[in-house]
């Protein structure tokens, strides 16, 4: 049987259409197969990476927890090292001198009322000064002006305190339209102006401080810019900048958010933001405790 040229021609053109056809349908599969690929390891790249991060989460939190619990036991060393030389000579001293006056008065040769009028003198002296001795701790362990007075007042002698202690300039401008917070709140934020002058006082070698608070309807904001050697870049978020990283959990904690920079190479700013006129504590924050000074 006679096959005519056309029927060649129609089966090589239809030949090759077929093995084109296959070669692109395997071509797509291979492609999808590679695009699979692709994903899952970006899939598995994340994933690694999420767990990295979740194991360095892990290891920051255990990291400050050990650093909260060496910073109370270096409270409760300094706490007992104040009463017990400081407080207990006094009450020592206080004891001899009441023993000495008891023996006196049951001596036949009894010491005049002039002397005994200097003897108790003395006492009332050291009575007065074991007095101040315990409001300063009790001030150390939970700021009466903050309970009493409120946070403005607590700022002022808060950094009355760094002057005193460090010879460092502080000014405050303390701009409020009417905010309010609570007790919790108060101390929250106290806490982190506390320790950021206490980072001021320990590490940037500054002279003197600027602080500004705001509070209005859209929040609250607390700037504190000193012009010390400012704070290496590489500290502020290296994960074992404990201090800093407890200031950013109690920021976070109080729903806001704590920012610490540079200043064109000389000074440091840290700022605290809290929006919205009426912030709310996270449920379990416990102010006491948390954002312990920075290494």
């Amino acid at each position: 049987m006679h096959i005519s040229q056309e029927f060649w021609w129609a089966f090589g053109i239809g030949s090759i259409t077929l093995l084109l056809l296959g070669i692109g349908y395997i071509w797509n599969i291979v492609a999808n197969q590679k695009q699979s690929i692709a994903s899952h390891e970006r899939q598995l790249k994340q994933l690694q990476e999420r767990e990295e991060k979740l194991r360095a989460s892990q290891q920051q939190l255990r990291n400050l927890a050990a650093r909260l619990q060496s910073v109370r036991e270096e409270e409760r060393l300094n706490i007992a090292r104040e009463v017990h030389d400081d407080l207990g000579q006094v009450l020592t001293v206080v004891k001899i001198h009441l023993r000495d006056l008891s023996d006196n008065l049951k001596s036949k040769n009894r010491i005049g009322v002039s002397e005994m009028l200097s003897s108790l003198k003395s006492l009332t002296k050291l009575v007065d000064g074991s007095i101040n001795l315990v409001k300063e701790i009790s001030s150390e362990l939970r700021p009466i002006v903050l309970d009493n007075l409120g946070l403005k007042e607590a700022f002022e002698w808060e950094s009355h305190k760094l002057q005193e202690r460090g010879k460092i300039a502080c000014s405050i401008d303390f701009y409020s339209e009417g905010i309010s917070f609570s007790k919790e709140q108060q101390i929250g934020i106290f806490r982190i102006y506390q320790e950021t002058l206490t980072n001021v006082l320990r590490h940037s070698c500054a002279t003197k401080t600027q602080t500004t608070v705001r509070m209005d309807e859209k929040g609250f904001r607390m700037d504190v810019l000193d012009n010390g050697t400012g704070i290496p870049e590489t500290a502020i978020n290296d994960p074992k900048s404990l201090g800093i990283l407890g200031m950013k959990e109690r920021a976070l904690l109080l729903n806001g958010e704590l920012t610490i920079s540079c200043t064109n190479g000389s000074g440091t700013l840290v700022s605290l933001t809290i929006p919205g006129t009426q912030p709310e504590v996270k449920q379990g924050f416990n102010p006491e405790y948390g954002g312990e000074y920075r290494d």
